[in-house]
């Protein structure tokens, strides 16, 4: 699955979110769908991290795009009960990304990087970001336990074999024997069950364990760990830890380069709530 079908998911799982505030005016079934977006996107945003060129012009775009939403945003925010954040979920996403590459630097100590991720998360927590620390605690989640070097690692792999079996195709056009055939065809197949087989404890285990946790952490102190929301918190984590097996199947393609989708995307779908309100209150 491409990174841009991937989007595509997180996209849709969020405005079915969104769509739940709206039109149930507090927690439904469309929620439990929406809580897949979150590890999807924290998921893109490390992804984006380990592919920009410039971490300084990403975040310049990110920090765009949460000004542009934030007034849509807060319309919204007062037409549902169920939107607490004061700061749309863009303002996480830039943080996040910001807290990503000062852990990856090299020049600042240890202790100093800990003192900053402290403080941005206390900002973030105090100023009611959407998912606050939540959000950026999944974004270093996705960065550090995602096995990337793996994909990157298989995608390659998965092209050798490819390239084998073109290679086997065009012997078989050239009336080679049998035994040449059939030995480039095994190479492929090795090559395939390198794939499937390497880092799968890793892959399925460690990334969508800890997204469960974390998750199930932050609903039960939402909720200030009351058992009588205990079947809700275990609901939603669910939900949170399907939206983490969705970037697991990622095959290391970009897809359809449409880069500006989810920056347009997001302040428009705020906008097209407003004004069906509007049109509701007015006619």
């Amino acid at each position: 699955m491409s990174s841009f079908l991937i989007k595509l998911i997180a996209i849709i799982t969020m405005t079915i979110d969104h769509a739940g505030f709206y039109f149930y005016g507090g927690i439904s079934w469309m929620n439990y769908v929406g809580r897949i977006a979150l590890p999807i996107f924290s998921w893109l945003i490390a992804l984006g991290y380990k592919r920009t060129h410039s971490v300084q012009k990403y975040c310049t775009r990110l920090l765009i795009f949460a000004l542009i939403s934030q007034f849509p945003f807060y319309l919204y925010r007062k037409l549902t009960w169920g939107m607490d954040a004061t700061y749309n979920v863009i303002w996480t996403l830039m943080i996040g990304l910001i807290c990503l590459s000062i852990f990856d630097s090299k020049k600042i100590k240890w202790y100093v990087k800990l003192i900053i991720f402290a403080l941005f998360c206390t900002s973030a927590h105090f100023a009611k970001l959407e998912y606050g620390i939540y959000g950026i605690t999944m974004i270093i989640i996705s960065y550090y336990l995602y096995p990337f070097a793996d994909k990157e690692r298989n995608r390659k792999k998965e092209e050798k074999a490819n390239n084998k079996k073109t290679q086997q195709r065009l012997l078989a056009k050239q009336n080679k024997t049998t035994e040449q055939i059939g030995k480039i065809n095994q190479e492929a197949a090795n090559e395939n069950e390198e794939i499937i087989e390497q880092n799968e404890l890793y892959k399925y285990t460690y990334y969508p364990l800890a997204t469960l946790i974390v998750s199930i952490m932050y609903n039960a102190y939402l909720y200030n760990f009351q058992m009588r929301y205990a079947s809700y918190i275990v609901s939603v984590s669910v939900s949170t830890w399907i939206g983490s097996l969705i970037p697991l199947l990622y095959n290391g393609k970009s897809g359809w380069k449409l880069k500006w989708l989810f920056y347009l995307y997001y302040p428009t779908q705020f906008i097209f709530f407003i004004l069906l309100q509007y049109f509701k209150t007015k006619f």
